[in-house]
């Protein structure tokens, strides 16, 4: 062979303005004993950064005007801009140097929009989500499973269905790194959870769960990892967009059969139970009618006279009564916002007086959807149509009810669903709030860790979320409600990461959806953790354990302490292309 032949790795790199990911040849000398230890690896596993990334560094100490002018002239800086640019605000508005007062502002904006985002889960969120659980003719697992995820990830389905969730290519592959580390996350959070008191899952419901999730995982990685084997074809990820649209159709198609089998399935099996209950109660009284004559001889429900609309409002909105917390000082502090929110956001509780009914909190409620749906950018004509409907809607509850009937319970879940939708957006709010000021922050703070911010330090806000309803529900023994919210999340996540990316008008051939090697290092760790955990419920009579949770714990440890070490520079991540030396021809090539 000739020593002098040369081979080209591509890399990922930028120029100016240009895109963050294009791609430049590097010559690479061979000698002849060189040849390939282990498969080679595909280009998608190379690690990212640009140029203009948002990182100045602070040994440089500069004034504020510096930053000032450095921030505005940095686009990678609000690449998760939500409303508004920490940033800017900071070294622009409110003239901060590069000193503890930023970290001080920081972390004091990181607390506030936790307490915001943890009132607004339990107190109008989560009576909503339980009062759905008992009305609804379905199992309390098949509840959480189908309605746990959509709830939590509703505004991004509405994000993904009226706007671009993606206003640049960069920020695309950014996000797919994010839904990766999303992944882990939920995984480590409910597995961790369901293993403090202990849990006991039958065996084909958890093998039929957790193969669902690796087949959906797995695939996901080959569809990625597809679209950038680039190794001799240059054009491939751009001929690659149509099969990446319909990999994407196939996920969603296969995840909406799934929960409406779901859904069937459990409401048969309640409606057989129902039969079987009722028929033997009906063997022992003669004088039992039938659910059917039951249901006609039901009218409306009386009016309360032991109410008044001024008390039913109050208790509605009165934030102190209504918040429980061990610390006064909390209620005292939220209980203005909360009176601001409970005025707009409707809270079916079985525990309140007609089921938490309040007719002038559901007619506000239809009245400010609109403006509250302005927090997604919908298209114009979009947001028109829900106004209409809104509108309408309002009209419909002020002239059909009566504030001192109780609504059918069909009414009732309809309310509900309202005030969970309130809730999700608002949620979606403050969350991309908390995954901006990360962003801003590290970015600015450690260089090189673009990729490592989405995949260590985003969803805080939704990992908060998922702590208090899992909580909730373990607290009260719904155990299978618990498990079923924690399936819900990670199947929800795996399924939708690839359509959510793709199916919409942002998505081009142009669009890279790029594997870096710090998702292909959470790759590896999350099945080592996944099959850890398969077997060692599946080997301790399929019941969660504390031994489990201390597993789960050690692997969470290794993995951060891996990727830090890995930013460092300590150890190679797994996908790196630092040990992969290009083949000798074979004979069939010179043949």
């Amino acid at each position: 062979m000739n020593s002098n032949k040369k081979s080209l790795i591509y890399i990922f790199t930028s120029e100016g303005n240009s895109n963050m990911f294009d791609f430049v040849p590097i010559q690479d000398p061979l000698n002849d004993d060189e040849t390939l230890r282990r498969a080679r690896r595909h280009i998608s596993f190379l690690r990212t950064w640009n140029k203009m990334e948002c990182f100045y560094p602070e040994a440089l100490q500069p004034n504020s005007t510096e930053m000032c002018e450095f921030v505005r002239n940095n686009p990678s800086c609000t690449y998760f801009v939500y409303y508004i640019d920490y940033l800017k605000l900071l070294f622009c508005t409110f003239n901060l140097n590069w000193d503890s007062c930023y970290v001080f502002m920081v972390a004091l904006i990181f607390v506030m929009l936790y307490f915001v985002l943890y009132m607004i889960i339990k107190y109008f969120c989560l009576p909503n989500f339980m009062a759905m659980m008992e009305m609804l003719p379905i199992s309390s697992y098949t509840y959480s499973f189908v309605y746990f995820g959509s709830c939590l990830f509703v505004p991004d389905y509405l994000n993904f269905w009226l706007s671009c969730p993606y206003e640049t290519v960069n920020v695309a592959s950014l996000m797919f790194t994010k839904a990766v580390g999303d992944i882990l996350r939920f995984f480590l959070l409910g597995m961790m959870m369901l293993c403090i008191n202990g849990y006991h899952v039958r065996s084909v419901l958890w093998w039929g769960n957790m193969s669902f999730i690796l087949i959906g995982y797995v695939y996901l990685f080959m569809v990625v990892r597809l679209k950038y084997d680039l190794f001799g074809a240059f054009d491939l990820a751009y001929d690659n967009a149509h099969l990446m649209t319909l990999n994407a159709w196939a996920f969603l198609f296969v995840f909406n059969l799934v929960l409406l089998l779901s859904i069937l399935l459990s409401y048969h099996k309640r409606r057989r139970q129902l039969k079987k209950t009722i028929s033997k109660e009906s063997s022992d009284s003669k004088d039992i009618s039938s659910p059917a004559s039951e249901m006609e001889d039901v009218g409306k429900p009386p009016l309360r006279d032991d109410l008044n609309k001024f008390q039913i409002w109050w208790g509605t909105v009165n934030g102190y009564a209504n918040m429980k917390e061990h610390h006064k000082i909390i209620v005292i502090c939220f209980t203005p916002l909360y009176f601001l929110l409970a005025n707009i956001v409707p809270v079916i509780n079985k525990k309140r007086p007609m089921y938490g009914w309040c007719k002038p909190v559901n007619c506000v409620s239809f009245l400010v959807f609109p403006i509250i749906f302005i927090n997604l950018m919908p298209d114009p004509k979009a947001w028109f149509g829900v106004f209409v409907i809104s509108w309408i809607m309002a009209f419909m509850v002020y002239i059909s009810t009566h504030s001192l009937r109780e609504p059918s319970r069909a009414a009732l879940c309809v309310y509900s669903i309202v005030g969970m939708v309130v809730c999700s957006v608002s949620m979606q709010c403050l969350i991309g709030e908390i995954d901006n000021l990360a962003w801003q922050y590290f970015s600015m703070r450690f260089h090189g860790m673009s990729d490592l911010i989405c995949l260590m330090f985003f969803s805080s806000g939704e990992m908060l979320c998922a702590t208090v309803f899992l909580h909730h529900l373990i607290a009260h023994n719904l155990n299978d409600a618990a498990y079923g919210a924690v399936m819900s999340l990670i199947t929800h996540t795996v399924y939708t990461a690839l359509p959510l990316l793709v199916l919409h008008n942002c998505y081009t051939p142009n669009t890279y959806i790029m594997e870096t090697a710090k998702s292909e290092t959470c790759f590896n760790f999350f099945l080592v953790i996944f099959f850890g955990t398969l077997f060692h419920v599946s080997m301790s009579a399929n019941e969660f354990r504390m031994s489990l949770f201390y597993y789960l714990l050690i692997f969470c440890s290794s993995f951060i302490v891996f990727q830090m070490a890995a930013y460092r520079e300590w150890v190679h991540p797994f996908g790196a292309l630092h040990t992969i030396q290009p083949p000798r021809e074979t004979r069939r090539h010179w043949a």
